[in-house]
């Protein structure tokens, strides 16, 4: 890429270049609900010598809707898989880990945001009548209101969360783990 002078002319090209993208960018934001670009300005350089970098701009575009969620994986799939993460030793080992399942379950298969109603979801799907630990509203409730809840789980590296979160957030993340493990084992 040729320097850009600062001149009418220069510009001129700069901004031809940068609407070349804009098909990219588009095809981008289609397939992507959110996107980050981060553009880094260079002052008096070619590529391959040493320059510094005067200005970065970072840049979050998305649609501003929100992405539809297909439920990917029948109530049957999801069931099974529920049943292979419950029990003493496993990912739900206890009624309050039930959130985690809440969280991956309402980003990845658009089962219901409120704590009630994805309760009520679990009791219909055909679960073993044995499961150690049950679904229930009282048990989740709480860290199904923590802020980090509301980002998606299946971009687990960019999800923030607070110190006083970071312990119920790890617990969290294992339970999410556990589970996109054995539903993708069911596409198999």
């Amino acid at each position: 890429m040729e320097n850009v002078k600062e001149t009418s002319e220069g510009w001129s090209g700069f901004d031809a270049r940068l609407r070349g993208f804009e098909s990219i960018i588009k095809q981008a934001m289609q397939q992507h609900a959110n996107l980050t670009l981060n553009f880094n300005f260079y002052e008096g350089a070619s590529i391959g010598q040493h320059i510094e970098r005067t200005e970065t701009s970072n840049m979050w575009m998305g649609s501003g809707e929100k992405k539809r969620v297909e439920n990917t994986y029948s109530d049957t799939q999801v069931a099974r898989a529920l049943s292979h993460i419950v029990g003493k030793g496993k990912a739900i080992d206890s009624k309050q880990k039930w959130a985690g399942a809440h969280w991956l379950l309402r980003w990845e298969c658009g089962y219901p945001a409120k704590p009630q109603e994805f309760c009520d979801k679990i009791a219909s799907l055909p679960l073993p009548d044995d499961l150690e630990y049950k679904c229930d509203y009282r048990n989740i409730r709480e860290i199904s209101t923590l802020s980090f809840m509301n980002e998606d789980p299946r971009y687990m590296n960019s999800v923030k969360y607070s110190k006083n979160d970071e312990a119920v957030f790890f617990q969290m993340k294992e339970v999410v783990s556990a589970l996109q493990k054995e539903l993708n084992k069911m596409t198999v």
